[in-house]
């Protein structure tokens, strides 16, 4: 690593925070270690994540709020010394830490421009943002759930249980009365809860046969490049099964602006 950074290297890094591993004083060490390094401009703090075929650790962070809210804490001086030394804020904790600790994730600017933002780190500020930009304009977002109305569909948006409430701030507003739907991953079990990581046979699995009067939207997010679910499922091929099951179902970013359009646009508005 200083090989890289005395060559001129920015370095973008990431912290895996496993508790009674890497946590307390040795996260302290690797929090002093990248305060010495200028070139680490960013450094992402990411809880452990573990599925139900490991049983090495038996906790996590997202089991209890105040251990997450403390390793918020710990991190915070550094955050605010980077701040007054180079004007970002450099040491940035993941969305599930704040979820974790049940506190509001900062404010966009603190986020230095998302620099880890696919790593999970900015998503719900910005998701959150996003919302109140688009429900701003009332009367656009209540004309696309008149016209959803019209057609008698109703709108289910599919998501990670991680991100449900997130979600449901735009999809279930009174302008859309739509439904944020949580997706429990029993595929991977564990703590993994996010949209990224759901599979097609949880969705199967979860969502009910008769799917009649549904415009299903699932999040472009779970499929890769070549289309496909992390259990091997191809996108096209789980649409058709659910179009099946009687659903409109559809593939889309779901953050709200890039949603409603892409609903306005399959309605014609």
């Amino acid at each position: 690593l200083e090989r890289l950074m005395d060559a001129g290297i920015e370095i973008h890094a990431q912290i895996v925070l496993c508790p009674g591993l890497n946590d307390g004083d040795e996260l302290d060490r690797t929090l002093r270690y990248c305060e010495a390094h200028p070139s680490i401009t960013s450094l992402g703090i990411v809880p452990l994540g573990f599925t139900k075929h490991q049983d090495r650790f038996a906790s996590s962070y997202s089991d209890d709020w105040r251990a997450a809210r403390a390793v918020v804490e710990q991190v915070r001086p550094f955050q605010e010394r980077a701040f007054e030394r180079f004007g970002r804020h450099t040491f940035q904790m993941s969305d599930e830490f704040y979820l974790a600790a049940r506190l509001d994730p900062p404010q966009a600017d603190f986020y230095d421009g998302y620099p880890q933002f696919y790593d999970g780190i900015g998503m719900i500020r910005s998701y959150l943002d996003d919302t109140d930009a688009v429900l701003a304009d009332a009367a656009r977002v209540r004309r696309t759930g008149d016209a959803l109305r019209s057609l008698g569909l109703r709108l289910v948006v599919i998501s990670g249980e991680a991100a449900r409430d997130t979600v449901a701030r735009f999809v279930e507003s009174p302008e859309l009365s739509g439904e944020a739907r949580a997706i429990k991953n029993y595929y991977f079990g564990g703590n993994v809860n996010v949209t990224g990581l759901i599979c097609a046979c949880d969705i199967l699995d979860q969502l009910e046969t008769d799917l009649g009067r549904v415009m299903l939207i699932l999040p472009e997010v779970m499929f890769n490049a070549d289309g496909l679910t992390l259990d091997g499922y191809h996108r096209e091929h789980l649409l058709t099964l659910l179009e099946e099951r009687g659903a409109r179902a559809l593939c889309s970013s779901t953050a709200p602006q890039e949603l409603l359009s892409f609903i306005e646009g399959d309605l014609g508005l």
